[in-house]
């Protein structure tokens, strides 16, 4: 029997859109504050870091509530704690108060990251029911807060030049606007008690390369191709906050596409298995381009380029995950699957952090991701030559 209906689609997908505006013009005007306030690109590196340090231990703490308690409510209370500690973001000054600054974007994320699985569960169990094709409901999904991304990444370096901390209300104005609209979506009740559930460990990776390989090649090209990207703009082409805002448009306008063409009826097994090839050879093309880049505009181009790939592999992972575990465990699956990219973001973010962004370290980031590129590539391409025999 079907729970959900197009109108809780509709609900949740407008409430990720406002959150996701707040989230992503924190996440492009923060950086630049730093490097304006301080002079030092460093800062946004470590609260990169940071971040994903977070986002290790957090949702592996919990897998430990997300499949035993109604995922509406995580969800809610997730937000509710990111507000209050957006609240105290605003009256910190990061110049005078480095420590609390840390702590209280500490707390931001922690909350952000303990929700993250249930609201995804949530989100995925919605699109199931209201799509015949879960991969084609997820895209459509995924574009449409990529617009929400958009405008946030868009605004948010020239919102924090202008108005400093004062610009956290933008994201708070969007968490607010979250938890309203949860609110009237279909409550789903606790699934069992926290004894009952059965336990999902970390050898659900090791019987699932397919899985593995999506998680180590999105950790490679989710955070790290942001930071190599805005901080060769500012380094080499000392870039204004209006072209780091034009940098973040872009790349988030190449998720859009990418999300667009996972989304279309047209694309079954043999046509997408065509895409992945095309784009694995596009995505290797872009980021040699990147490092080369005689010019910001050019540097900004090859970096879209660099996007396309990532939505496609979170299509992929979460069609797995949805198809292939039942409602009871899939939270915790999420949970593992989200602490292990972050592992492999804080990797990659830690050895371009200690050798700096040299033209040499650049490059073996490059070989990285273009290595990753081909086994997934050639590994996902078995993969689904053996489901159609």
């Amino acid at each position: 029997m079907k729970i959900y209906t197009k109108r809780d689609l509709y609900l949740i997908n407008i409430a990720s859109t406002f959150a996701y505006v707040g989230a992503a013009a924190t996440w492009s005007g923060i950086p630049y504050l730093l490097v304006k306030l301080t002079g030092d690109a460093q800062h946004f590196a470590f609260m990169l870091i940071t971040s994903q340090i977070i986002g290790v231990v957090a949702p592996f703490l919990s897998k430990y509530v997300v499949d035993c308690y109604s995922r509406k409510i995580i969800s809610i209370l997730s937000s509710i704690g990111a507000i209050i500690s957006l609240l105290w973001l605003i009256n910190l000054d990061f110049t005078t108060s480095v420590a609390m600054f840390y702590i209280a974007s500490c707390c931001l994320w922690l909350m952000l990251y303990m929700g993250e699985p249930a609201r995804k569960v949530w989100q995925g169990n919605i699109i199931k029911e209201v799509y015949e094709r879960c991969e084609e409901g997820m895209a459509r999904f995924n574009a449409i807060n990529m617009v929400g991304k958009a405008i946030g990444f868009s605004i948010g370096p020239i919102l924090f030049g202008c108005l400093g901390y004062y610009a956290f209300f933008v994201e708070v104005l969007g968490y607010i606007c979250e938890v309203i609209l949860l609110f009237f979506i279909t409550y789903e009740a606790s699934l069992a008690g926290i004894r009952e559930v059965k336990k999902v460990t970390l050898k659900f990776l090791a019987q699932n390369r397919h899985f593995f390989w999506i998680l180590v090649s999105t950790g490679i090209f989710a955070y790290p191709v942001l930071y190599v990207g805005q901080n060769l703009l500012i380094s080499k082409f000392n870039a204004s906050s209006l072209l780091i805002s034009l940098f973040w448009l872009m790349l988030t306008l190449g998720s859009i596409i990418s999300n667009l063409l996972v989304s279309k009826r047209v694309m079954r097994n043999c046509d997408q298995l065509k895409i992945y090839r095309i784009l694995s050879y596009v995505v290797m093309i872009a980021m040699i381009g990147m490092l080369f880049a005689p010019s910001p505009y050019l540097l900004i181009a090859f970096g879209v380029g660099c996007t396309l790939i990532n939505p496609m592999l979170n299509v992929i992972a979460n069609k797995d995950i949805f198809i292939r575990y039942p409602n009871q465990v899939r939270g915790q699956v999420i949970a593992l699957s989200t602490s292990f990219a972050a592992v492999i973001n804080i990797i990659v973010l830690s050895l371009l952090q200690a050798f700096d962004l040299t033209q040499v370290n650049v490059s073996l980031y490059v070989l990285i991701g273009m290595l990753s590129i081909v086994v997934f590539r050639n590994h996902h391409v078995r993969c689904y030559s053996s489901v159609r025999k």
